[in-house]
């Protein structure tokens, strides 16, 4: 073989090396996997949940017009506590309340018996357990409360929660994860599954 035709053939022989190098990186980039959020309680206010089969995420910032506020129910000095997210006009969200401390005294210890790292069981309008409302892009609020057999809505357990107590308020930020079927009222049903949300609470002293 010549030296003109030894040169030729290097070349050749270095060209497919680096198609082949080439394809192999675009065959890598192809096959990686859509990065999956994340979720604890450092995180920002987020719910995330497979509805009907169609993965949802929100996320509370000023970007995506998504906000997380407290639930403070009052009957007296009874209490009931919750969070929630939503946007500006609450025609989408989340929320869950937790019932009820009666005789409220203003005391963390009290707050912590109410939102512990525990599950909790449903009931009607949060008055011994849990109550879960869900908006979506179809207009409907969806409840647990409307739900034809309240034992079988679903789970909902907080993993992760921290507190803050002052002297004006108890506050805290909370991370729990659900699996629930959800009713309007008019009987229509709707799946909200692997759920987690992270939010803050707040209740004054």
């Amino acid at each position: 073989m010549t030296k003109n035709q030894n040169l030729l053939f290097s070349i050749v022989i270095a060209l497919l090396l680096t198609t082949t190098s080439c394809k192999k990186e675009e065959t890598q980039k192809k096959d990686e996997p859509t990065p999956v959020l994340q979720i604890n309680l450092a995180s920002s206010p987020t719910f995330k949940a497979k509805v009907n089969g169609t993965e949802l995420t929100w996320i509370g910032n000023l970007t995506s017009n998504m906000y997380s506020g407290t639930i403070e129910s009052r009957s007296g000095d009874d209490l009931s506590l919750g969070s929630y997210i939503s946007d500006l006009d609450e025609t989408k969200g989340f929320a869950f309340q937790i019932g009820e401390i009666l005789d409220f005294g203003g005391t963390l210890n009290e707050i912590k018996g109410l939102l512990s790292k525990k599950s909790y069981p449903f009931s009607m309008d949060a008055q011994n357990g849990v109550s879960i409302s869900f908006q979506h892009t179809d207009g409907k609020t969806y409840n647990s409360s409307n739900s034809p057999n309240i034992s079988q809505v679903g789970t909902f357990e907080i993993i992760d929660i921290s507190y803050s107590d002052d002297i004006y308020e108890i506050s805290g930020k909370v991370y729990a994860r659900f699996n629930v079927t959800l009713y309007d009222e008019n009987g229509n049903s709707i799946k909200l599954e692997n759920g987690e949300y992270v939010g803050y609470f707040k209740v004054d002293v």
